[in-house]
């Protein structure tokens, strides 16, 4: 029997149901409220579940405490309001926008970026929002 095999047999009572329980449905819990240095794993233009036409950014915490964490920043493109957001989050990588029909491109561009962002809570019409807000490009900003 191999050492792995082993291990596996041994541990099975302690770890096996867990492992056998654990369901995609389980998530872990948000970033607290704070600043964080954050890479840009991805930015991309998307469509929500709901159909909506969505920018969808993935980035990395690569400071402090919660480094290898994840947020995730969406916004959903139905309002010219929100298509100011998404230019002026762009421009604060340091990156200039272009026009509206190379948002696409321009996106992918941000990859690899290091960014100050803020992790915020706002109150609207009753409910809690929690908000990442880009800051601007870090001080070590450009990629990797």
């Amino acid at each position: 029997m191999s050492d792995l095999q082993s291990f596996l047999d041994r541990t099975a009572p302690d770890f096996g149901k867990a492992f056998e329980d654990a369901t995609l449905e389980e998530s872990f819990e948000e970033l607290p409220l704070g600043a964080y240095k954050v890479r840009v794993e991805e930015a991309e233009l998307t469509t929500s579940s709901a159909g909506k036409h969505m920018s969808k950014w993935k980035m990395k915490v690569i400071e402090g405490y919660y480094q290898g964490r994840y947020v995730w920043k969406n916004t959903v493109l139905d309002s010219d309001n929100k298509a100011k957001f998404l230019s002026r989050d762009i421009q604060r990588c340091g990156v200039a926008p272009g026009t509206y029909t190379q948002l696409r491109s321009t996106l992918l561009s941000l990859k690899d970026l290091k960014l100050d962002i803020e992790v915020k809570e706002s109150f609207y019409n009753g409910k809690n929002y929690r908000n990442i807000n880009i800051i601007k490009l870090s001080d070590e900003g450009l990629p990797f």
